[in-house]
């Protein structure tokens, strides 16, 4: 009985791994076709219809005609590459996620070469034809120290994805970071977040 249930655990886990690897296998593939033929075509190709776009300050940016617009006019001598360092999911591979390192390079007014970096996270989720496309998309700026000492963070969901097995869920939303003042009111700052959901034994 104890063979049998250290075999049934690393088939399991050899399973899973195959399927993590096809989410890694997508993001990859995606980040190829931005380095061929821009960000604009990349997302077009692999987001859904109305996929989210969770970026910098702004308010989250809805459906993929609106996010392929944003980058409509991103230089033709720049490029926008990523590398997945790690990705989870569903046992059954129909929604999990992939997260790593981002590079932007293009140049200033001066022509000297500027170099962005920074990291993401997709999340991705299986069409009807069994391909993967993302659903959402975030690349927050490098944190620092403080970033949360001395704040009230309160999260605000738009969108819930669980498997049909409901053992793993995503969420993702808007954040609402109020800083107190030292001397009176303070002021309210805007995020975005994903949250990866993974149901355990108990």
């Amino acid at each position: 009985a104890l063979l049998f249930g250290a075999l049934s655990v690393f088939g399991l886990q050899g399973s899973l791994d195959e399927v993590r690897e096809r989410f890694l296998k997508a993001d990859r593939d995606f980040s190829k076709l931005s380095e061929a033929k821009g960000p604009a075509e990349a997302f077009a190709t692999f987001l859904t219809d109305d996929a989210y776009l969770l970026h910098g300050d702004s308010h989250p940016v809805t459906g993929k005609d609106s996010i392929r617009g944003q980058y409509a006019n991103f230089p033709k001598d720049a490029s926008l590459t990523w590398k997945p360092t790690a990705a989870d999911c569903s046992t059954s591979g129909e929604l999990g996620y992939t997260m790593g390192t981002y590079t932007s390079r293009e140049k200033n007014p001066d022509g000297t070469p500027r170099v962005r970096e920074g990291t993401y996270l997709t999340v991705w989720k299986q069409q009807e034809d069994g391909s993967l496309k993302a659903i959402a998309d975030m690349g927050p700026p490098k944190p620092t120290p403080d970033d949360s000492v001395g704040r009230a963070i309160v999260r605000k969901p738009i969108r819930v994805e669980t498997s049909s097995a409901s053992d793993f869920g995503l969420s993702f939303g808007r954040l609402e970071i109020a800083t107190k003042g030292m001397d009176g009111p303070g002021h309210v700052e805007h995020a975005k977040y994903i949250l990866a959901w993974r149901k355990h034994a108990d």
